[in-house]
């Protein structure tokens, strides 16, 4: 990979994947094979199924254990609970962009990402800023301590024609970690 290439793969999981009772040594293997760190692997998953049940939880558990990094993905929509990040096997909450992008115009929702960001810390939780567009968003989620971010503001989408590039000769910066 080029010398700036991101060190992390972040990879979305499906109902179907965490349902799967073999999916945790599927993960190993996989792994394995490719010669892969697993702090180099990032399993996102959306609240609703990583609160799903027992046995998904147990399975999140397993999979935090290899040593990878889980990410709570889309946080702040549907049925996030700041009541319930407790009760996530998570590395990382990624606050939704739709919350981020009301962040520059209403007070309530810096007090959303506030809060969020406090609570994850105080379960020792990183943050992530999803859908960072302009340089006012990077501004108020940085104020607010977010420790990281991403978005069109530092990249557009990489298509595949030029993923492999953007692996080996120019890559671009899709994520931001805020010094």
């Amino acid at each position: 990979m080029g010398a700036a290439a991101p060190r992390r793969l972040a990879v979305n999981l499906s109902r179907g994947q965490l349902a799967h009772p073999g999916f945790v040594a599927t993960v190993r293997e996989i792994l394995a094979a490719n010669d892969m760190m697993p702090a180099q692997l990032q399993l996102e998953v959306n609240e609703s199924l990583a609160a799903r049940d027992d046995a998904v939880q147990a399975r999140l558990r397993a999979l935090k254990d290899l040593g990878l990094t889980l990410a709570l993905d889309n946080f702040g929509t549907g049925q996030s609970s700041l009541a319930n990040l407790h009760r996530l096997p998570v590395d990382l909450v990624k606050i939704d962009r739709s919350i981020v992008g009301e962040a520059v115009a209403g007070a309530h929702t810096r007090v959303l990402i506030d809060a969020t960001v406090r609570v994850a810390a105080s379960l020792h939780m990183k943050t992530a800023a999803e859908g960072i567009e302009t340089e006012a968003q990077l501004a108020v989620v940085r104020q607010l301590g977010c420790e990281s971010g991403q978005g069109f503001f530092f990249s557009e989408a990489v298509s595949p024609a030029n993923l492999a590039q953007w692996l080996t000769v120019e890559p671009l910066e899709a994520v931001a970690t805020f010094d």
